[in-house]
């Protein structure tokens, strides 16, 4: 039996490619309002029920949608330790109708526990800052290990939820693409720009 067609409302976007459409999910909440004019917007949205993060580029700005979308294709050959610091790709688009964002390119992705390290920092115990401080550093490991390294990687873009322990670094589009391998050291960019290169000895030392 062919599943029902979703209904589609004003809250909708109906993607797929070649004008032709194989995916329709509904806005929730807008999370990152559409910054110069329609160029990217940030919602969280509900498909099949589950909730999910939509990232939604204009077509002008394409190449930070491809940057992203190549960043987890090689995330996705590391399964299932690729995804261990990172989010999951559920599926790519073009978006064919919508009134909450017009057009443009569309990545979906998993909804992970935490909340953004800019607000918890200072309410963290130095046990919890230095087990966020071992994750985001194996995960620029992860990053190396596929040849990327992030542009834009500040505690704005680093998730934290503090009953699990998880920590995950999301934003993946503003990157470089390093070709051949670059060795990870205690002060590579990454972990400069979430730390601080004067506050991280503290944490390589212990203390």
């Amino acid at each position: 039996m062919d599943s029902p067609i979703p209904h589609i409302t004003i809250e909708s976007i109906v993607i797929g490619s070649d004008g032709v459409a194989s995916h329709i999910v509904n806005c929730v909440e807008l999370l990152s309002s559409p910054r110069l004019g329609h160029t990217k917007a940030v919602f969280e949205v509900e498909y099949s029920s589950v909730r999910y993060i939509a990232k939604c580029w204009s077509f002008d700005r394409r190449e930070s949608a491809a940057d992203e979308f190549m960043v987890y294709e090689r995330l996705h050959e590391l399964r299932p330790s690729g995804f261990e610091f990172f989010t999951r790709l559920v599926f790519s688009g073009d978006i064919i109708c919508s009134s909450k964002f017009p057009e443009g390119r569309i990545l979906l992705l998993e909804k992970v526990p935490g909340e953004q390290l800019l607000y918890l920092w200072n309410s963290l115990s130095f046990t919890e800052k230095a087990h966020v401080f071992r994750e985001c550093s194996n995960a620029v490991r992860t990053l190396r290990s596929i040849s990327i390294r992030l542009v834009d990687s500040g505690r704005h873009n680093v998730l934290y939820d503090r009953m699990s322990g998880k920590v995950t670094l999301v934003d993946l589009e503003a990157i470089v693409d390093l070709g051949a391998g670059e060795e990870v050291t205690s002060l590579n960019p990454e972990l400069v720009s979430i730390f601080g290169a004067t506050n991280m000895s503290q944490f390589i030392h212990g203390g």
